[in-house]
């Protein structure tokens, strides 16, 4: 839809997505039924537990002062995500940036590379 949602989002370096949304997470903010328009669904399996997402654009992904348009997500359904993060940003995602991690001030600082220039797939 066109509603802003806010989440603490893991950076999972192992995940070929750009984004998945956790369970609890998609659930608590109606993301499923408030006009996430899914282009394919499939299941995704982790920590031995295979649950079902579906898999759309999301119109605009925003962290910091970073925009992506149409950036593809997944969104799982299902139970609940064993996770303190509400879902987890995939080395797509992070391989269109060069970052930083500031642990003693809590920051990840994210500069665009080369890789940022090419199209989403």
């Amino acid at each position: 839809g066109d509603r802003y949602v806010d989440g603490q989002f893991a950076f999972d370096t192992g995940a070929s997505y750009y984004f998945i949304g956790f369970s609890s997470f998609v659930r608590k903010n109606k993301l499923l039924t408030s006009g996430f328009q899914p282009e394919s669904q499939s299941t995704t399996t982790s920590l031995g537990k295979v649950t079902p997402v579906f898999t759309g654009k999301c119109a605009d992904f925003k962290v910091g002062d970073f925009h992506l348009k149409n950036m593809p997500v997944s969104l799982q359904a299902g139970e609940n995500w064993p996770s303190k993060a509400d879902g987890s940003l995939g080395v797509r995602f992070i391989s269109r940036y060069n970052f930083t991690i500031n642990l003693l001030e809590k920051e990840i600082h994210l500069v665009e590379n080369k890789r940022s220039e090419l199209p989403l797939r």
